[in-house]
């Protein structure tokens, strides 16, 4: 069976579970902006 989770979904998912973990703000903020261009990256490769 396949996987049919997108990539926003995992970047939710793993930004939430950050949350949980107590990741602090400026931590998480450093992620989303990785994230943020990897999202654009994808975008541009169909993905």
């Amino acid at each position: 069976m396949s996987d049919t989770t997108n990539l926003t979904e995992l970047i939710q998912q793993t930004n939430q579970h950050l949350v949980d973990l107590k990741y602090s703000e400026g931590t998480i903020y450093q992620y989303r902006l990785v994230w943020k261009h990897l999202m654009k990256y994808a975008e541009t490769k169909n993905y």
